[in-house]
């Protein structure tokens, strides 16, 4: 690998060389990335089907306007607004249609991208750190999911480009009232936003130092304006939030130390599949984790030190990035919110960062030895997102929850005169999404006592005929296959592995010679034990 990776710049950079020879200058080059960038985030958009986060952004979207403002504040409303509108511009039907304005914004994060990079790294840094996004997994997959984070990352990029020009020229009011609107729309966008606000307002506010008063109002004018806009939604927010549960309150370490990973190279690299916990995942992949720490390491250490030490604008991004890391790091305990995808917006700040060590010694400095080392981790990082890209699109195990193949599933084997149970209620909004059968279908309730009433008369109601799905199901006690399985006998079994995972389980009535044991699965891990297919397991109990 360390081998391949240095080939594979020198490789780029002696291709951009002899585009030059030919008189294609850079622009031609950054076009040509550019072009690559679109083909991947618009193709395919729909060869993985929503998943639940997706879904329920649909279902929200679906409602009146206010209703659609008002659906939920764990998120903004800018994005699901949006969708609001675009879905009633074409068919809502087709996830290519849902997708298609994510990866629109995607596409966009690249345009805006260059700019900024050649702002901050010189012109041949810069082209590696536009690759570096082009051939991103983790953003291609932020832009063909209909989810607010293609936008965020947009916006970030768009913030930090319009912060920079309204430092230099403070009484452009074009650009102050564009970048007021970007800062607010980002506040709208994800609550993660704020932490870029806060970083680019404190470094206003050291810039005043010398100027005149009229230069300071123009400076601060879009910072308060943001936040005057931002106040509303603010206000609804606290009216209407409620205490939640997190499953996920452990492990900080685990996910400080992968986010470079995550950033760079996304899910796809590193394929998770239901129910292998992420440490079995991680050791089973050590040959891809181990070149990729070796190489991200000293360029992470190099591209700091380069960006602190020659340019104020590299001393704004790499704030930009700690700040959030750390913050929510500290609350992590309170407030357990430090995940890859809430940091999404970090990703174009690793990309610039990843790429500095590139840069050549500046006038009067001297020339490192570092050249090849550098080229050669570069190599390897830009190898391995080309690897999870291949895994993206042709890895049978890699993809969301699979609820279009479950609709299938489901249809193809339900008993006539079934009921279709969902041990969790919210997971009936994806289902619905593909399922075009006449069954009636029914979410659980949330308390346990209610959930083992409902599943008894069920199963009367519908003579033991009963298909019970089960996902996102990690707090349920006990398992209702284990409470349907005191009064029926599992028929079918097969466990949708992508992902979180979706089990589904067809019950019917015991024959009159079935003993308690042979009712049903005593024991949910001997679901697992058949592995005759990579990406889905299947258990005939008939």
């Amino acid at each position: 690998m360390t081998k391949i990776g240095p080939t594979i710049v020198s490789a780029a950079i002696g291709i951009m060389n002899t585009a030059r020879g030919f008189g294609l200058n850079d622009r031609w080059v950054v076009v040509a990335l550019l072009g690559v960038g679109a083909v991947l985030r618009l193709a395919a958009l729909d060869l993985h089907s929503l998943w639940l986060d997706e879904a329920t952004s649909l279902q929200f979207a679906r409602h009146a306007t206010r209703g659609c403002l008002l659906a939920e504040v764990n998120n903004p409303p800018l994005f699901r607004l949006l969708l609001h509108g675009w879905i009633r511009l074409g068919p809502v039907g087709s996830d290519v249609w849902l997708r298609l304005l994510p990866a629109l914004f995607g596409v966009l994060t690249c345009v805006a991208f260059w700019p900024l990079a050649r702002r901050i790294l010189e012109r041949r840094a810069a082209l590696v750190a536009l690759a570096l996004l082009i051939f991103n997994p983790y953003h291609l997959l932020f832009s063909q999911e209909v989810r607010a984070y293609s936008l965020l990352i947009l916006l970030g990029v768009v913030a930090l480009l319009l912060h920079f020009r309204t430092q230099q020229r403070p009484g452009s009011w074009g650009s102050g009232v564009a970048y007021c609107a970007v800062l607010a729309a980002g506040l709208h966008t994800h609550y993660q936003f704020a932490w870029v606000a806060l970083v680019l307002g404190v470094h206003r506010l050291v810039a005043l130092r010398g100027r005149s008063l009229r230069e300071g109002a123009a400076l601060l004018a879009p910072m308060v304006a943001a936040a005057l806009l931002f106040l509303p939604w603010v206000l609804i927010f606290l009216s209407r939030v409620t205490a939640q549960q997190r499953g996920y309150t452990t492990d900080l370490l685990g996910r400080v130390a992968s986010l470079p990973f995550m950033l760079l190279l996304g899910e796809s690299a590193v394929v998770r599949q239901y129910p292998l916990p992420h440490r079995e995942v991680v050791l089973g992949h050590l040959w891809l984790v181990v070149p990729f720490v070796l190489a991200i390491a000293p360029l992470l250490f190099w591209g700091v030190r380069s960006l602190w030490r020659k340019r104020p604008e590299g001393r704004l991004l790499l704030l930009v990035g700690a700040v959030p890391m750390v913050a929510l790091a500290l609350l992590f305990p309170v407030l357990p919110l430090f995940t890859a995808r809430y940091l999404a917006f970090l990703i174009p700040v690793v990309c610039v960062v990843v790429a500095a060590p590139g840069e050549g010694p500046r006038r009067g400095e001297a020339k490192g030895g570092r050249r090849w080392p550098v080229l050669a981790a570069l190599g390897v990082v830009l190898a391995l997102q080309l690897l999870s890209l291949v895994r993206y699109h042709a890895d049978p195990a890699f993809g969301r929850e699979d609820w279009r193949g479950v609709a299938r599933y489901v249809t193809r084997h339900q008993v006539p005169g079934s009921v279709i149970v969902f041990d969790k209620h919210y997971v009936q909004i994806p289902f619905d999404r593909y399922y075009r059968g006449g069954a009636p279908r029914v979410g659980l309730p949330d308390s346990d006592q209610d959930r083992e009433q409902l599943l008894a008369r069920l199963a009367a109601q519908y003579d033991g005929r009963v298909v019970l799905v089960v996902s996102h199901a990690w707090n349920t006690s006990p398992p209702s296959t284990r409470v349907l399985s005191r009064t029926l006998c599992e028929r079918r079994a097969r466990i949708f592995r992508r992902s979180n995972g979706i089990e589904v389980h067809l019950f019917g009535r015991c024959p009159k010679s079935a003993g308690v044991a042979d009712r049903g699965v005593a024991d949910r891990s001997s679901i697992f034990t058949d592995g005759r297919a990579p990406s889905t397991l299947t258990r005939e109990l008939e």
